[in-house]
């Protein structure tokens, strides 16, 4: 992934999972529903943070512990300017932060859909 200045109001969504294909479907729907979007794949929260232009993170779909994202420059970032978390994992147990959303595997293409047309 590279950095590159986005200019507003573009929104920006990060998706950062482990799996390339799962995250390659996620970025499809995003892409198919948010077309105006500039969408950032990574497989981890150090790379993505290394490569997100500056503008506004409006959704970072992530497969990783909740605590490790909120306490990630990613997740101080994404509090910063007011946007969503959407927790990807198998088995999601204890509270999200308020506005954070889960989305438990396996997971339909309409449910990504859902998220992404939610308000914050």
């Amino acid at each position: 992934m590279q950095a590159k200045r986005i200019k507003d109001p573009t929104a920006i969504i990060v998706i950062i999972l482990k799996e390339v294909l799962v995250a390659r479907d996620i970025e499809m729907t995003v892409r198919e529903s948010r077309p105006e979007a500039s969408v950032f794949v990574a497989r981890t929260l150090h790379e993505a943070v290394d490569a997100l232009p500056l503008g506004r993170i409006e959704v970072a779909f992530v497969q990783s512990d909740p605590r490790t994202i909120a306490t990630s420059p990613l997740g101080r970032r994404i509090a910063a300017e007011g946007g969503r978390v959407v927790v990807l994992s198998e088995d999601i147990r204890g509270a999200l932060p308020v506005g954070w959303a889960a989305l438990p595997f396996p997971f339909s293409s309409k449910a990504v859909a859902e998220l992404l047309s939610a308000g914050p």
